[in-house]
């Protein structure tokens, strides 16, 4: 194991920075082409499945890699056709049976530099597509499709592995704990500014409960008193602002600690949260219904305008 490993990145350190950019084009092109199949299995979509992944094989073989990285070699006389056909060589399965002894075995696996000298060897060439052959393409599309869906799993490994040491040499990836620790002070700098709006703005909100001379006046005279001693009532109202700022420091903390135990999705939370996404869906569909209205567009569309638009209503002054 730990020989394959050292194998492995030493033939990644060997591509060059041209060599890795074009792995990685090749790689994102196969996987393009197969996104492609599994939403349409079209003939032109197989086609350019096939040909990307015959680019990224052969790049592969070129640079002897197969998908862990080691030199590309067969296990058995199946695999060498299916590399065979996937370069669009003409080799029956059978013939290749009967000529094995190409394909001599070494520590248990047959070299791609076997496999080239039986090319060479036996001068085969590369099957044209004839209208027989797209017929029969079409009919194996779902076949097709999912042997290339299982094929991939293997390859990708390879471009797994390429992709990070991509990304780490161009500084796109860092340590997990570099960015929970930012996390965690942004955390911090959150709360602490939560507690200090409370002390900023409690006489804000005392006011709105009191603590303004119009108000008190008027709440003096509402319950039979004095108006002349509206300002004591400022006074005692204000004198509250602190216990005000405990209150809600404390209720912050409370709330604040449920998000970081990982245990804040209570029931209540949920209902709240499915109560709020209704009332955002209903504010979309009503957007859409007056946008319907301002275009001339019947109304009855605007659940499915909703559906497939993210929609937002721009504030106006």
């Amino acid at each position: 194991m730990a020989e394959r490993k050292n194998k492995r990145d030493a033939l990644i350190r060997a591509l060059s920075d041209a060599d890795a950019n074009r792995l990685a084009v090749l790689a994102q092109a196969r996987e393009n082409a197969k996104a492609a199949v599994l939403e349409k299995s079209s003939k032109s979509n197989m086609e350019a499945l096939r040909t990307a992944e015959q680019m990224l094989a052969k790049f592969q073989a070129d640079k002897g890699l197969d998908g862990t990285g080691a030199g590309l070699c067969f296990k058995n006389i199946n695999e060498v056709h299916r590399y065979l056909s996937e370069q669009g060589y003409k080799a029956a399965l059978s013939t290749l049976y009967n000529d094995k002894k190409f394909f001599p075995k070494r520590k248990g696996v047959i070299s791609l530099r076997a496999v080239k000298g039986y090319i060479e060897a036996k001068k085969l060439e590369k099957r044209s597509a004839s209208a027989q052959q797209e017929a029969e393409a079409d009919a194996g599309l779902s076949s097709e499709a999912r042997r290339l869906d299982a094929d991939a799993a293997l390859k990708e490994k390879r471009g797994r592995l390429l992709d990070l040491q991509l990304a780490k040499d161009e500084g796109a990836l860092f340590p997990a704990e570099t960015a929970e620790r930012e996390l965690a002070v942004r955390a911090q700098a959150f709360r602490l500014g939560l507690e200090g709006w409370a002390a900023k703005a409690g006489e804000t909100v005392a006011a709105t409960f009191g603590a303004d001379p119009d108000l008190a006046a008027k709440a003096v005279v509402r319950v039979g008193g004095d108006p002349a001693k509206s300002g004591e009532l400022v006074a005692f109202l204000l004198s509250r602002v602190p216990a005000f700022v405990t209150l809600f420091v404390d209720e912050l903390a409370k709330a604040l600690d449920d998000y970081a135990s990982g245990v804040w999705l209570t029931p209540d939370m949920a209902e709240r949260m499915r109560a709020w996404e209704q009332a955002r869906a209903l504010r979309e569909v009503e957007t859409c219904r007056e946008a319907c209205r301002l275009v001339g567009a019947p109304e009855d569309r605007a659940e499915a305008l909703a559906a497939v638009f993210l929609v937002a209503r721009r504030l106006t002054r």
